[in-house]
């Protein structure tokens, strides 16, 4: 065989591996990429027709949480089990947003300084997740409107509070109960810590935009840096923001 005619076979095995590499079937490879997106979307949309959030706090059935924004602002949500076959859901829809009116009326300390941001009703439970303007507002409507009061009993000459949010020098419960320090473990007492002192009872999860300092024993906080407080009995944060 030629020399020429050696080159044109090379040459024609080289165009049919070109034209092998270009009928490539890219199909699956499209297809998993679709599937994916598909994947993706199916859990997005899941998720958004699941739990409220409360900044980055996951609101779970029958469970309470606060988010306190460096802002001042403040987000309340709150999921509640019911009876399916007593409820109506129209009439608490309206009865939360005549309660929003009112206090908006009497104690907001701005226009609309109290809102509804999210609110469903689903698989036997109620979610609800509020807005409010100020740290001011939020007090005044867990004392006001969500509590029959500001504090449950009294003891021994001291307030026993079911909430309190305020400088912890204006406290006037127990300064001498224990608390302990985030940054090294050490207990100290409330009268020895400065900041914003947050009182709650009952079980809640707590996001503060600034930084938690201390808490009371009962309390612990996740790997979120968010703090779960205790279902019985009374709850101490100490944060600034």
């Amino acid at each position: 065989m030629s020399s020429y005619s050696r080159e044109t076979a090379r040459n024609r095995k080289k165009r049919r591996r070109r034209r092998r590499r270009n009928q490539v079937n890219y199909k699956p490879i499209i297809l998993i990429a679709v599937l994916l997106l598909i994947m993706i979307a199916v859990v997005v949309l899941v998720r958004s027709c699941g739990n409220h959030d409360v900044g980055t706090i996951d609101l779970q059935k029958n469970a309470s949480a606060i988010y306190i924004k460096d802002s001042g602002e403040i987000v309340y949500g709150i999921s509640e089990s019911f009876d399916e076959n007593v409820f109506d859901e129209k009439e608490l829809e309206e009865q939360i947003e005549k309660e929003i009116d009112q206090f908006n009326q009497v104690e907001a300390s701005e226009e609309d300084a109290m809102s509804l941001d999210t609110f469903s009703v689903g698989d036997g439970v109620a979610e609800a997740v509020f807005d409010f303007a100020t740290e001011q507002d939020f007090v005044s409507y867990m004392t006001l409107y969500n509590r029959a009061n500001d504090f449950v009993k009294q003891e021994d000459e001291q307030k026993i509070y079911e909430f309190y949010m305020n400088n912890v020098a204006e406290y006037d419960g127990d300064g001498e109960r224990v608390v302990v320090s985030l940054k090294n473990k050490e207990k100290v007492s409330l009268a020895g810590t400065n900041g914003t002192l947050l009182i709650v009872t009952g079980k809640y999860d707590i996001q503060v935009d600034g930084e938690i300092t201390y808490i009371s024993e009962n309390c612990k906080v996740n790997e979120d840096g968010i703090v779960e407080t205790s279902e019985e009995g009374q709850s101490f944060i100490v944060f600034n923001l």
